[in-house]
């Protein structure tokens, strides 16, 4: 079972930027760190991501053969966050591929995954960024929203953040297939229509058909029924009426 070291500070302009700096200079694997809120709260692609006071924002480092296998600690840390707010709020998780956790089709978590390498071989930092009494800017309405909001229950970020760690703990022994099957009946996307948003070509509508083990998404394009496997970007289940 891993074993946690938890460190709390007021803010953090990042903590994942300010534990992959810990992890470059040796911090082992199991050290966390958590911010009461942060100034340059982030997300995948570099996003910013709201950070006030009454969220939870906490990264782990977490041990990683190589930077491929990265990307599956997503998976399981979106599996282990979900589990932890249904123990303490009477909330369904679902997660929007890749790594959005959404209560009533709002997203209430954010997740971001980064490889580390230093001397003595490489690691990961894990962070999530999870909306429970903070107040969020006005453009998110709608998009985004909190547990308060959600669920009636205002969970202290201490609380939340044990029992998050509690569910992470059997990480080294985690059996990923059954951690993938909980991945894809939490899915948000699959079976439905969504708009494919890749790094570098233009966004297309789709049908999400299935998960891979990878981790990728199989798609039906609809405007000529291709099938393709999409292994990074963006997905949203909001069609958008303007293709790029």
């Amino acid at each position: 079972m891993m074993t946690f070291e938890v460190v709390w500070k007021d803010e953090s302009v990042s903590t994942n930027t300010e534990l992959k700096e810990l992890a470059k200079k040796g911090a082992p694997v199991g050290s966390v760190l958590a911010a009461k809120r942060q100034s340059g709260g982030r997300g995948r692609m570099e996003r910013s991501f709201s950070s006030e006071d009454g969220g939870l924002y906490a990264s782990v480092i977490f041990p990683c053969q190589s930077p491929e296998s990265a990307g599956r600690l997503t998976t399981f840390a979106a599996v282990a966050v979900s589990r932890a707010v249904e123990r303490l709020c009477p909330a369904k998780v679902c997660i929007k591929w890749v790594n959005d956790l959404l209560v009533n089709q709002r997203k209430i978590c954010g997740i971001l995954a980064e490889g580390v390498a230093r001397e003595d071989g490489f690691c990961a930092v894990v962070g999530f960024g999870i909306n429970l009494c903070n107040k969020l800017p006005a453009e998110l309405d709608g998009i985004a929203s909190t547990l308060l909001d959600e669920c009636g229950a205002c969970i202290s970020p201490p609380v939340l953040l044990d029992a998050i760690l509690e569910e992470m703990s059997g990480f080294e022994k985690a059996d990923f297939g059954e951690i993938m099957e909980e991945y894809r009946l939490r899915s948000a996307v699959v079976g439905k229509r969504i708009t494919v948003c890749p790094h570098s070509d233009s966004s297309y509508e789709a049908e999400a058909l299935a998960i891979f083990d990878d981790g990728s998404l199989s798609v039906r394009r609809l405007d000529n029924g291709v099938l393709l496997r999409v292994f990074s970007g963006e997905v949203s289940t909001k069609l958008s009426e303007n293709k790029k």
